[in-house]
């Protein structure tokens, strides 16, 4: 059932817009040591997303949460299927009285634990979790502090020997320098969300900054 919630549609359209306009830029990335469709199917998404959310139930987490993971059923990519299960997780660990506040960290944060079991990877393996896991460690501290925990994950993950998936099949001499792609994303979306007037992709991707 639909229910509005204005802050929470226009976090949520900014951020779409924002995907949608680093899409190239989130697939030259990727073609680095993937197969260069990363920024194509979060953008897919976004559209998605971005016709759906009149008659998504925005003023409740587990609703919205339950809506998104079948929206990124239907999208490309691993990324979007681990994020699927990831927001089905955590919107059956959510109540119907939960309330968009930092007291919902916990669940996600469960939520990301489920994923990397069922995916059999962990932090430091070069995957999105390398980003997701620290910003929302740093829930409490507001989303400027979630925005540099994500950030400093993501940068991390370009000297990170361990992988998963696509980049395990690329050498670490290949791949050093080079940070994972959905690590990136996932700190680009926490920078937008901390603060929308800087969030440009290239504006993270320093390659100046991966040695900081």
């Amino acid at each position: 059932e639909p229910s509005e919630n204005e802050d929470v549609s226009r976090m949520l359209t900014r951020v779409c817009e924002a995907l949608t306009d680093a899409e190239q830029d989130l697939n030259q990335l990727d073609a680095e040591y993937k197969n260069g469709d990363c920024g194509r199917n979060l953008a897919h998404a976004a559209r998605l997303l971005l016709s759906a959310l009149p008659s998504w139930p925005l003023d409740t987490p587990r609703n919205f949460c339950i809506c998104l993971a079948g929206l990124l059923r239907s999208v490309e990519g691993a990324l979007s299927a681990l994020f699927s299960i990831f927001f089905l997780k955590a919107g059956n660990m959510l109540s119907e009285q939960a309330q968009w506040n930092k007291g919902i960290a916990g669940a996600f944060l469960h939520a990301l634990e489920e994923v990397q079991s069922v995916g059999q990877f962990a932090e430091g393996m070069r995957t999105f979790a390398d980003a997701l896991g620290p910003a929302l460690r740093a829930a409490w501290d507001g989303w400027e502090a979630m925005a540099e925990a994500a950030l400093q994950g993501a940068r991390a993950t370009a000297f990170m020997h361990k992988a998963v998936g696509r980049a395990a099949f690329t050498s670490p001499q290949d791949r050093t320098g080079v940070p994972d792609t959905g690590a990136m994303a996932v700190a680009f979306v926490f920078e937008v969300l901390a603060a929308p007037p800087a969030g440009r992709f290239q504006q993270i991707h320093d390659d100046s900054a991966l040695a900081d």
